[in-house]
């Protein structure tokens, strides 16, 4: 994984990169945000998909592909998360955002969307920031707050790293979701 230098502050986008994981959101928004950066940023995007040529493309466009890593599919997203700084999810929709699961499980603040599915894991204001979709500018913000700031950064990785993510754990959603069932599927006499 990329380890960015002492004064570098490394925003990570792990997701398959397709039209509704929103990666070129991300892009917008990290653009705007190096044009005013407090620091010196770079970014990640972890993942794979239908998408990633013209993210890529984007990058160029955006004058940032200097500044930003496509690392192509991995397996082993966790240990990006680990070397990141901050975890960025720029989605149209999630039902469980993994990627930001697996952020709090290292201790990692996270910048995502107002969408369905992210405030189960991610407090605005405690464990990150969430701003309303599909504000770029607000995602452009946030990103230069936590930028400027590794006391807000280590605050909410702190408080990531507390939550409990029981909740979250294959056989218990497998067992919830099951439990479901049973109980809207009438039983066969």
């Amino acid at each position: 994984p990329p380890t960015p230098s002492g004064d570098t502050v490394l925003f990570a986008v792990v997701a398959r990169i397709e039209q509704r994981k929103g990666q070129h959101r991300f892009l917008q928004a990290f653009a705007r945000a190096l044009q005013d950066a407090p620091t010196d940023i770079r970014a990640a995007i972890v993942g794979d998909g239908v998408e990633r040529a013209a993210c890529e493309t984007l990058a160029r466009e955006l004058g940032i592909a200097d500044r930003v890593v496509f690392t192509g599919f991995r397996d082993n997203p966790e240990d990006y998360l680990a070397a990141a700084d901050v975890v960025c999810l720029s989605s149209e929709w999630e039902g469980v955002p993994q990627s930001l699961v697996q952020a709090a499980a290292v201790g990692r603040p996270a910048v995502a969307f107002d969408v369905p599915g992210i405030r189960e894991i991610l407090s605005d204001g405690r464990t990150g920031i969430v701003v309303p979709y599909p504000d770029i500018d607000a995602f452009a913000a946030a990103i230069r707050t936590l930028a400027a700031d590794p006391r807000l950064r280590a605050e909410y990785g702190a408080a990531a790293a507390t939550i409990n993510l029981d909740d979250f754990r294959l056989t218990t959603m497998v067992s919830q979701t099951e439990s479901l069932y049973r109980e809207l599927v009438p039983r066969p006499e």
